[in-house]
């Protein structure tokens, strides 16, 4: 009598376990995009940060070093911000701006933080937001100092 011989399996997948294996990496990849999303929001509020933080301290340095005032102004409409002498920078997409100064400089949305000859300034503060991201930049009117906090993400 002879016995059957089996027959090789074929290998490879079937359609039903390339399905499931799509299913999870595709479960996968929207928990990871969820996730990256607070990360790009702290990186636009670190960059703006950084940029207001850069014009304030060269707006104090030209005031001292040319000994003649020297202003820093925010345009919370336009999304701006710029020194005397310099083209308006824009503010990163993403970011909000909040600005309270001494001194407004009267027109819509205005905002002036000035710098004198002796580094005292007209101080300030600017808050800066991306998503639940927030940070604050002030500006002592008494000695002109810039400092930076930064309060972590708000929910």
């Amino acid at each position: 009598m002879t016995r059957p011989v089996p027959r090789a399996t074929e290998a490879g997948f079937t359609l039903v376990e390339m399905m499931v294996v799509l299913a999870i990496l595709v479960g996968v990849a929207s928990v990871a995009t969820v996730g990256l999303r607070p990360a790009a929001n702290v990186r636009v509020a670190a960059s703006t940060t950084t940029a207001v933080v850069t014009l304030l301290k060269l707006a104090r340095i030209d005031a001292i070093q040319n000994g003649r005032r020297s202003n820093v102004t925010f345009d919370v409409t336009a999304r701006t911000m710029g020194r005397d002498g310099t083209p308006p920078v824009a503010i990163a997409k993403g970011a909000t701006l909040s600005v309270e100064t001494a001194r407004e400089a009267g027109g819509s949305g205005l905002s002036v933080i000035a710098f004198l000859p002796d580094g005292r300034s007209s101080g300030g503060r600017v808050d800066i937001g991306a998503g639940g991201e927030h940070r604050s930049i002030t500006v002592d009117w008494l000695t002109g100092l810039i400092r930076e906090e930064h309060h972590g993400a708000t929910r």
